[in-house]
């Protein structure tokens, strides 16, 4: 619950006319940031910044598939 109200919060900031987006968070899964990313205009910068330990990796707190989401997009 605590996660959709978030993402509800999250995606009409997004959605309010933004040119650039700045995403920081510790810890990343692809199908949040595909989620959050797919709400941006595709001429939209996006930064993202978040730490790449193998831990995080390991134990599912983050998706190394991300990395493959950010490169895919134009800028």
């Amino acid at each position: 619950m605590i996660y959709k109200n978030l993402l509800s919060s999250v995606e009409s900031m997004i959605t309010s006319g933004t040119k650039d987006a700045l995403i920081v968070s510790p810890y990343i899964k692809k199908n949040v940031f595909d989620d959050l990313v797919s709400l941006l205009p595709a001429r939209a910068k996006l930064v993202c910044v978040t730490k790449w330990q193998v831990e995080d990796f390991i134990s599912g707190a983050s998706d190394l598939d991300v990395w493959q989401s950010i490169k895919a997009r134009p800028n």
